[in-house]
């Protein structure tokens, strides 16, 4: 019997989390169609909230752009930004494209496939169908670019990418390996084991990786092809204290602030989520909790 939250991690984006330049920490809560602002020591409150059917129902993934963030409707794949105001705009797929819909086989969000925003404004996503599924840079006018040329996946399956300081973009496959696809288009594994659900990833300014593991209720670093436990138990727990003693329920976002400290989006799919702050200090501590909808 598959467990219910690895049938999900193989089919949709995890739900996202940043750390804004002003401090201030963004997520999304799917089911809720809400992207929520958190500054540390006060209650979050509701940056921007949708509907079903709309350009912001069921947001997953979350990124920056300038002063906007960026997510995508797991209802019609539409990319949108949403200012600091809260007004929700779309930026793709645009007017301008043919039928205004996604080049090939595109399906951003709707179908449960992934995408990150690169600097350019240009979208990395999933195109093709089972058994040739390749992974496509779109650029702002709709063309396609191969990152990997002639790759093509028999079963790819994506819960998160995460683009490095030098170009290079990484994610999670199956939730059980982390891939690399260098600047230059080179595909490697850089971990094939020590895995049991990943589905947040972010870069730390060193280059290591930091890995929100959901299955087994873990925050990991790789660094130098070592997989190291930052926090978590692997109890099924809302429990804040030191890192060696603090568990999740299920992490499924994770942000590094350039202060070092990490916050994580605990999101079990039978309670509301929660930000989860671990220190460089050491300790664990939850600064925001939401109600289930």
């Amino acid at each position: 019997m598959i467990h219910l939250l690895a049938a999900i991690t193989l089919a949709h984006p995890a739900p996202g989390i940043t750390v804004l330049p002003t401090g201030d920490i963004a997520f999304v809560q799917p089911a809720a169609h809400t992207v929520w602002l958190v500054t540390p020591g006060q209650d979050p409150r509701p940056l921007a909230v949708g509907k079903d059917a709309t350009d912001l129902s069921v947001p997953h993934d979350l990124w920056q752009f300038d002063d906007a963030l960026v997510t995508a409707s797991d209802r019609n794949g539409a990319v949108v930004t949403i200012a600091p105001d809260g007004n929700v705009s779309r930026l793709y797929p645009q007017d301008s494209w043919p039928n205004a819909k996604w080049p090939q086989d595109i399906t951003v969000a709707a179908g449960g496939d992934p995408f990150i925003l690169l600097p350019d404004k240009s979208i990395v996503a999933v195109t093709g169908k089972k058994g040739h599924h390749r992974i496509v840079r779109v650029r702002p006018n709709g063309e396609l670019e191969d990152l990997c040329p002639n790759q093509e996946f028999e079963n790819l399956h994506l819960s998160a990418f995460a683009l490095a300081p030098d170009g290079a973009l990484y994610f999670t496959e199956l939730g059980t390996r982390i891939r690399k696809i260098s600047p230059t288009g080179e595909l490697s594994t850089v971990l094939d084991r020590g895995l049991a659900g990943a589905r947040g990833l972010a870069v730390d300014k060193d280059g290591s990786l930091v890995i929100a593991d959901s299955l087994a209720r873990k925050i990991l670093r790789l660094r130098a092809a070592k997989l190291q436990t930052i926090a978590g138990t692997g109890a099924r727990a809302s429990t804040d204290g030191l890192t060696s003693e603090a568990a999740f329920m299920e992490p499924t976002g994770v942000a590094i602030a350039h202060t070092g400290t990490i916050y994580v989006l605990d999101f079990p799919l039978d309670i509301a989520p929660t930000v989860r702050e671990i220190s460089p200090e050491g300790k664990v501590r939850t600064i925001a909790t939401t109600t289930f909808p």
